[in-house]
């Protein structure tokens, strides 16, 4: 009878890939997955923090490193929507507040929140391939969509329209699943913010 239950259990949870933040920093999934989960999100960007500190690849790995154990250690259970805001302040101890705003990589951090209530798992890929580029990397003459392609194996066209479809998605998240404020007061009022559908603010 109890493995009947887990089973059922098992069928409501969404798998540890899909799942949003709120559920990774809830008590939905072990520890130790929800780390690893977390991690996996999170590393391009902590070495991208971590590279403004050092400018230096081999201190950036070390201190990416650095980060995650003291993350492991330091693990917001039971926080839910405010899990990415209390990383934040373990990413700050360890590489220093300047290194965590340089730039726009807070706002990429903190657009991570939403990204995971994209139920269409081709346009998050999308959004995410362009998180990790560094969201308005929009240098004159680069082909962004066209990099994603080749790294995703698919077309073009398919990336330029899962982008657009999932800017667009991605902002009625925020407009619509989430409490403005509350939304504000978990992301250091980074979010909610609004793009084009290339990902550059209004």
């Amino acid at each position: 009878m109890w493995k009947i239950f887990e089973d059922l259990l098992s069928l409501e949870r969404p798998s540890v890939e899909d799942a949003t933040y709120e559920e990774l920093f809830s008590e939905q999934f072990d520890r130790d997955v929800a780390c690893h989960e977390i991690g996996r999100r999170l590393t391009s960007i902590v070495h991208a923090m971590a590279f403004a500190k050092s400018h230096e690849e081999a201190q950036a790995s070390t201190l990416t490193g650095t980060v995650f154990k003291e993350f492991v250690n330091r693990f917001p259970a039971n926080a839910e929507i405010r899990g990415l805001s209390q990383t934040a302040s373990i990413i700050r101890d360890v590489i220093g507040e300047r290194a965590f705003y340089a730039s726009n990589l807070p706002l990429l951090y903190y657009l991570h929140l939403p990204l995971y209530h994209l139920t269409d798992k081709a346009q998050r890929r999308y959004v995410n391939a362009m998180l990790d580029r560094g969201l308005a990397d929009l240098r004159e003459g680069l082909d962004l969509e066209g990099e994603i392609a080749v790294e995703l194996s698919v077309s073009r066209e398919e990336v330029a329209l899962g982008l657009q479809r999932g800017w667009k998605e991605l902002e009625r998240i925020m407009q619509s699943e989430f409490e403005r404020d509350e939304l504000a007061a978990s992301t250091e009022s980074f979010l909610p913010w609004l793009s084009d559908s290339r990902g550059m603010k209004q």
